[in-house]
């Protein structure tokens, strides 16, 4: 039976104490009681906002360095363990052996690899708070871990008599269900996992944890696949403490809250925009440079909002708007964040963004416009946001309509339709994509044309028409279904 870290609530209560006047904290543990303690703190430090690094004390000759590097240049508002030239997740991280040598190993790749070059997986960075530091401290004694194979079942009935939750660790025997059963009964919030194979070096996969039914007797227990024991313990320990509705903690369970599951997506590249600003402001001055924090923000306030706009960052463009971004900022390419967010489909963002008054049909350097990225990106829900707002695409797109017919693209044809591209338009030799895609023998692609109000009659500068592209390339089926609309409307 294990308790939550002990140590973990007087590590938070000193970094909270130093939190105003330091931007980044270094914890030295032994090597045993690190990753409860590193998962306590991922849980106990809500709403983190900068770097807390944990380094096995008896490693800080190759550790250390690392940690201080981090701590020195980069802005990570996550618990982490550093590691072997690595920046490690704390609640991704397990403890096993390679080779009889003790050490950690993550279930995700590193955050950041620590080598001659550092590499920062920045978008797989937890998104910076924008709330102050809170503690919340996690019961030391009425949650457990407990692990199956050391404990008789008498055992086990007797440590659930005493507890509010215990995370249950390994495969169940016979005499357990209606142990668990029991104790759920009482009011216990019982989490059951089960070992996951490691990889042996770091470059090795992981192999995925085995599927593992629970009896009907222990119907209320809550598997969680893939995460890791010191995780599980210290989120239940968390939960029970900030939540009073067991029906919330049982909810939450299931909800990844420090990127402890592995369905944790990528990120927002989100770092504290003034604070960034500050940052490099600050390193010019001190490499000789005359910049002022205003030159910085002129300069960096674009392509900030572009990447908060292809984000679909809501809150960091929220904030950067209020430290004085344009809202029709463009970066290098003359994108601005609605260029961004229409391409990647962030409907919030653009959202955000039209009613704060973002040019809705400004072109980039191509003489793109927003509606256009969003229908070569096929962000259907995108391009009805833009076109409900007033972006039309102007121009001439016979070409693009046509290389799209002669593809059976009818995904992306129907979205151009739908972008308001007039599909009856011609190319330089007066060909259209229905002359096109009869030429192809796209039948699919003929009925959608048709459906939408294409001419089969229409000629191109040889004076040739779909009906006769068809029976030139000898495709029977398409010729015959042009005859037959052409005969509704004759």
């Amino acid at each position: 039976m294990q308790s939550v870290a002990p140590n973990a609530l007087a590590i938070a209560r000193a970094i909270e104490s130093a939190y105003p006047t330091r931007d980044a904290f270094i914890v030295l543990l032994t090597a045993d009681i690190l990753l409860h303690t590193a998962a306590a703190l991922a849980f106990t430090l809500e709403q983190l906002g900068k770097p807390v690094l944990l380094v096995d004390a008896a490693r800080t000759t190759t550790d250390l360095p690392d940690a201080l590097e981090i701590a020195g240049h980069y802005e990570i508002p996550e618990v982490c363990i550093v590691r072997d030239h690595a920046l490690l997740r704390a609640t991704r991280t397990r403890q096993t052996t390679v080779v009889d040598h003790l050490t950690f190993t993550s279930d995700d790749p590193p955050l950041a690899d620590l080598g001659p070059e550092i590499q920062i997986a920045w978008e797989h960075i937890l998104a910076a708070p924008s709330r102050p530091l809170h503690i919340t401290p996690i019961p030391l004694t009425t949650v457990a871990l407990l692990h199956l194979a050391d404990l008789s079942a008498a055992q086990l009935d007797d440590l659930l008599t005493t507890l509010q939750g215990a995370i249950v660790v390994g495969p169940l025997a016979p005499d357990h269900p209606p142990i668990l059963h029991a104790a759920h009964t009482r009011g216990l919030v019982l989490v059951h996992i089960t070992p996951t194979d490691l990889p042996t070096t770091r470059d090795e996969p992981r192999h995925p944890p085995q599927p593992h039914a629970l009896p009907a007797t222990t119907t209320g227990i809550h598997t969680i696949a893939d995460i890791t024991p010191e995780a599980a313990h210290a989120k239940l320990g968390y939960l029970l403490a900030r939540y009073r509705d067991r029906d919330d903690v049982a909810r939450l369970l299931h909800v990844d809250l420090r990127g402890e599951l592995p369905t944790h997506p990528p990120n927002r590249f989100s770092f504290r925009e003034r604070a960034f600003v500050a940052s490099v402001t600050r390193a010019l001055a001190e490499a000789g440079e005359g910049v002022t924090r205003l030159d910085v923000e002129r300069a960096l306030f674009p392509v900030l909002m572009c990447s908060a706009g292809g984000l679909g960052d809501t809150t960091a463009l929220t904030r950067l708007l209020a430290s004085g971004a344009h809202i029709d900022d463009t970066d290098y390419d003359g994108r601005t964040a609605l260029h961004l967010a229409a391409s990647e489909g962030r409907i919030a963002a653009i959202d955000l963004l039209i009613a704060r008054g973002a040019r809705i049909d400004a072109p980039d350097r191509w003489g793109a416009t927003p509606l256009k990225n969003a229908v070569c990106q096929r962000q259907r829900a995108a391009v009805t946001l833009l076109r409900h707002h007033g972006a039309q695409l102007r121009g001439s797109f016979a070409a693009d309509l046509c290389a799209l017919a002669a593809a059976g693209d009818l995904e992306t044809l129907g979205l151009w339709i739908e972008a308001g591209v007039d599909h009856r338009s011609a190319d330089y030799d007066g060909r259209t994509a229905l002359h096109i895609a009869a030429a192809e023998g796209r039948l699919d692609v003929v009925r959608l044309l048709l459906a939408c109000g294409a001419d089969p009659r229409v000629t191109d500068r040889w004076r040739s028409t779909p009906i006769h592209e068809a029976r030139r390339a000898g495709h029977a089926p398409v010729a015959d279904a042009l005859a037959a609309h052409l005969a509704t409307i004759t």
